[in-house]
């Protein structure tokens, strides 16, 4: 069977007649998940604000010049300091020994910063809730 055109260039044949598909069941468990995860980042900030969380996240490390790296969350804000080596010298009788220069290096203030930090080093914090929702954004390999 031969199918003739016409032999004019605007004509176009028309599309296939297909049904409007119905997302709603997909819209509405999305519109859940997003509520339950709102949800979830509302307690662990209330959880961070009443101190639950606080103290050392991860391990102290140190630099290739000798400085020493932490984490800590101090009343709810994560802060990260670095402090630089220390040194002695000789006063003349003994040796005195001095402490490096405090630095601070990243303080988390707002909710979404302090949220950007439990998806970044949640696994860190030694709480099931946080490595659970730390393990959310956890990149694919």
């Amino acid at each position: 069977m031969i199918t003739l055109t016409p032999r004019i260039r605007t004509y176009r044949e028309k599309a296939k007649r297909t049904g409007i598909r119905d997302h709603s069941k997909e819209k509405e468990e999305m519109r859940a998940s997003e509520i339950k995860r709102l949800e979830q980042e509302r307690k662990l900030l209330k959880r961070m604000d009443a101190g639950e969380l606080d103290g050392m996240v991860g391990d102290m490390f140190q630099t290739d010049g000798g400085s020493t790296v932490w984490t800590i969350i101090k009343n709810g804000i994560p802060v990260r300091f670095k402090q630089g080596p220390g040194g002695k010298f000789f006063n003349g009788k003994e040796n005195e020994r001095y402490e490096g220069v405090l630095h601070t290096l990243a303080k988390w203030m707002t909710d979404e910063e302090r949220l950007d930090f439990l998806r970044k080093f949640g696994w860190l914090i030694h709480d099931a809730a946080v490595n659970a929702y730390s393990a959310k954004f956890k990149p694919k390999k």
